[in-house]
């Protein structure tokens, strides 16, 4: 395995973590020094069947939340405009 550096390429890293069987899962963050915001690549080595099920199950979780941090932001919100509401989840 040849050593990954800034200049890799996706083939190299892919290369790096491929598995004879199974599944291999990397996340990798990315910054950028002039603003604020992160960034994730999630790798996924395997076989098909296996990656769409681990990207699946990941959109789910992100999607679920989603839904609570919107639920959470309006809430809020509710409380702001009457701070006598009572929220029954």
């Amino acid at each position: 395995m040849s050593e990954l550096g800034p200049d890799s390429s996706i083939r190299e890293l892919f290369t790096a973590i491929e598995v004879e069987e199974g599944c291999n899962v990397v996340p990798v963050r990315i910054s950028k020094a002039d603003d604020d915001q992160a960034r994730l690549m999630i790798c996924v080595c395997g076989s098909q069947a296996e990656a769409n099920l681990i990207v699946s199950n990941l959109m789910t979780y992100v999607d679920s939340m989603y839904a609570a941090a919107a639920q959470s932001a309006a809430n809020e919100e509710a409380l702001k405009e009457d701070g006598n509401t009572i929220i029954v989840p």
